[in-house]
């Protein structure tokens, strides 16, 4: 085993998973190693490399490693490929480094035969106590102080679905305290004064609003932002898009979009009204005239389906999902 009272200076490196890369999203996995090590080891200098957003990754990886004592690597399965060339180079330029490799993979699969790629395998979950804002990479606090910040309220999942790495692990999930995720919040307020902020977790929001049933819910002044919130999830989901082609429209004329899903070249849009009868606004006409949207949905809690304009046309939640997912 590693004496990490030996080590001082650590890179923690989160390799891309595909080609494609998931640039502005935050790695909580990798990012939760990389603060831990920063925490835990009294005068450690720790780096925090993430491929999906480093435009030269592989310049910076050759950099660091002049000044490391040890790499870790944060695996799943499908990084793998991406991540062994890395080890090959730091056995054949700096076969003193040390090499470490942990995540979901090495939980899996702790009896495969790693070879001499890694100078050991961590198999357990490392603490997830801390996320220091200052590993963060810029193309993240990029995205925080134009599109959105990034809070995460929890690790794993209840559901076990079948293409979920989940169904195997039997894991539970495993809620942050609510005084850290109200702490994250006001300091990405304060600190980046992102455009919007999008509680995809409602049951935290219902909890900060003192709302824990349907009916003291139903009677809040932030129902409407509740359901408006909700909506646009499952909007998403019933797209599959991804965080880079999701986003929020305003202009200085005070003309916005609740939602902008941007894919090749077609982009959709919607708005998101909690009444029985929404109408057309002066917002969706610039909106679509400027965005050049392909259509313009209003999202609503009835059932119905109706035009506003040429354009734009109303149609209820259920109804919407209803015709399954979307391309």
């Amino acid at each position: 085993m590693i004496d990490l009272s030996k080590v001082k200076n650590i890179l923690i490196v989160n390799s891309r998973s595909s080609e494609r890369k998931l640039t502005g999203m935050v790695m909580w996995g990798a990012l939760a190693v990389a603060s831990h090590y920063k925490t835990a080891i009294p005068g450690s200098d720790v780096v925090f490399l993430d491929e999906n957003n480093e435009d030269n990754f592989f310049e910076k990886f050759k950099e660091v490693l002049k000044t490391r004592d040890m790499v870790g690597f944060s695996l799943t399965s499908m990084q793998i490929k991406y991540t062994l060339p890395l080890i090959k180079y730091i056995r054949e330029y700096y076969p003193n480094i040390k090499v470490i490799g942990g995540g979901i993979h090495m939980i899996l699969f702790p009896n495969e035969d790693y070879g001499d790629y890694f100078d050991e395998i961590v198999t357990g979950e490392m603490p997830k106590d801390h996320f220091l804002h200052e590993l963060y990479p810029e193309k993240v606090l990029e995205v925080f102080r134009k599109k959105r910040a990034q809070v995460i309220s929890g690790f794993n999942c209840s559901y076990k679905c079948t293409f979920c790495v989940n169904s195997v692990r039997n894991c539970k999930y495993e809620s942050m305290a609510p005084e850290k995720i109200c702490a994250e919040i006001d300091y990405l307020v304060d600190k980046y004064n992102p455009p919007k902020i999008y509680f995809r977790d409602s049951g935290i929001l219902h909890s900060f609003l003192d709302a824990p049933d349907p009916r003291s819910l139903k009677f809040h002044p932030k129902v409407g932002s509740s359901w408006e919130g909700f909506a646009l999830e499952e909007v998403i989901r019933s797209y599959r898009a991804r965080d880079e082609e999701t986003f929020f429209w305003a202009t200085h004329n005070q003309a916005e979009l609740d939602l902008l899903i941007s894919r090749g070249n077609r982009k959709v849009g919607f708005e998101f009204k909690y009444n029985s009868s929404p109408r057309l606004t002066r917002s969706m006409q610039i909106a679509f005239k400027d965005l050049k949207l392909s259509e313009l949905a209003v999202i609503f809690p009835g059932t119905d389906e109706f035009p506003l304009s040429p354009h734009v046309k109303a149609i209820g939640l259920k109804k919407f999902l209803s015709k399954g997912l979307r391309k």
